[in-house]
């Protein structure tokens, strides 16, 4: 506890007393830890079959994570630590030594819905710390995302919330931190439906520039498509029919790849309503602890490993009501994961569950003989796209025809004069 107060003391150049807002220092003191010679190792997708992720931050030895450090999904540790076979040589001579104080961000995972659920999670602290020129250390095990881009999610979740790009130091290679301030995880999997208030906190300081929106705020009603996506995607098939139909109940259709973050978080504030393909785009209400719009989500997979409290807690923490629809008949994986699945959808029930909580006006009735032709083009559609992945040439290696032998009473007629070999 001494080591922490002491290395705030020493971010602020004065007495905690004199520089911590009211109640910042127990509420700083019970939401961080600390710790000296952490070694970071690059983190990396884990194909153990038990743990998400290889590498994190280590003690002073690299042989063992840092309880506080790791990431954590539904109060299951996500990563694992095997440490190199010369670990004792990479710490004395190779690895990279950063002296000073430094901030741990966590993971910054470059998905629109991984960044928003979890690589936020520890930044609530930061502002409390009152230094402008601490760097934060990030994990990037899916790549370092392009912040130079104005227009890039990250980039603008980034600066609407006040943390500077230009303290970010992305972890590619070991690096031995002198001190490091471990701020709790407070949000991602498993922790969305009782979100922490310092967490909450955080989030509504979030600014961005409010714009006016095509539509009255009062009636502006939006569906938020998969459609536009590439099959590789995932998407329901038939889903512009779902459009047409939503368009004659007032109904406007949005791509949320085509826009901004501040794009959506603006059309989102305004609107009254709002229905979401089941995607990563849903996230965006983490952003908006105040959102008023009535909420419905339609499912467009299922998935035996997890259920829709993934995409529903998230809302739920905020308080909000939301619809959750699922009225998916099949799906068309063909070795891949779910979330790259082509699915059908029961669009007449869909319709009919919307009426029920007042989304819609009427109901839809669809021509089945359209459907079906849609159907066998999205399903050419997505295995052109995938026919190269090797997750679907096994799955077609695995269902290889073997024809049947042919009948015991066929013999072939062979002339007399012609030998048969052995």
């Amino acid at each position: 506890m001494n080591l922490i107060r002491n290395s705030i003391k020493k971010l602020w150049g004065k007495s905690s007393k004199e520089q911590t807002p009211q109640h910042t220092a127990d509420f700083t003191l019970s939401g961080i830890s600390s710790a000296n010679n952490a070694i970071c190792f690059p983190l990396a997708t884990s194909h153990s079959g038990t743990h998400d992720f290889e590498g994190g931050m280590t003690d002073e030895t690299g042989k063992m994570l840092i309880p506080d450090g790791i990431l954590i999904r539904y109060g299951k540790n996500a990563q694992t630590h095997t440490p190199p076979d010369n670990i004792t040589a990479l710490i004395n001579y190779q690895i990279k030594k950063l002296p000073g104080t430094y901030y741990f961000g966590g993971v910054l995972l470059d998905n629109f819905g991984h960044f928003l659920l979890e690589s936020l999670s520890r930044l609530w602290a930061y502002r409390h710390v009152n230094n402008k020129n601490l760097k934060i250390i990030f994990f990037v095990p899916w790549g370092i995302p392009p912040l130079n881009d104005k227009k890039n999610y990250i980039t603008q979740a980034f600066e609407s919330l006040s943390i500077p790009l230009h303290n970010l130091i992305m972890v590619t290679e070991p690096l031995k931190l002198e001190n490091v301030l471990i701020p709790k995880q407070l949000y991602g999997f498993g922790n969305c439906l009782n979100p922490d208030p310092r967490f909450t906190d955080f989030i509504k300081t979030l600014k961005f520039q409010s714009k006016a929106v095509h539509g009255k705020p009062e009636v502006l009603k939006l569906y938020v498509s998969r459609s536009a996506l590439p099959f590789t995607q995932g998407k329901p098939s038939g889903e512009t029919i779902l459009e047409a139909y939503l368009q004659t109940n007032g109904y406007q259709i949005v791509h949320p790849e085509k826009l901004t973050l501040i794009e959506q978080l603006n059309l989102y504030t305004h609107a009254s309503h709002i229905i979401f393909c089941d995607g990563g785009a849903t996230y965006c209400n983490i952003l908006l602890p105040d959102l008023k719009a009535s909420i419905a989500v339609i499912a467009r997979r299922r998935d035996t490993r997890w259920n829709y409290i993934e995409i529903t807690d998230h809302f739920k923490g905020y308080k909000k009501n939301i619809v959750w629809i699922d009225e998916v008949l099949c799906q068309y994986q063909f070795g891949l994961e779910s979330w790259n699945a082509l699915a059908e959808v029961d669009w007449e029930n869909v319709s009919k569950l919307l009426m029920l909580h007042h989304f819609v006006d009427k109901p839809l009735q669809t021509d089945q003989a359209l459907l079906a032709t849609l159907l066998k083009k999205d399903i050419a559609s997505y295995i052109e796209a995938i026919r190269t992945y090797p997750e679907f040439i096994e799955y077609m290696q695995n269902r290889k025809e073997t024809p049947a032998l042919l009948p015991s009473s066929f013999t072939f007629d062979t002339p007399s004069d012609t030998p048969i070999s052995n």
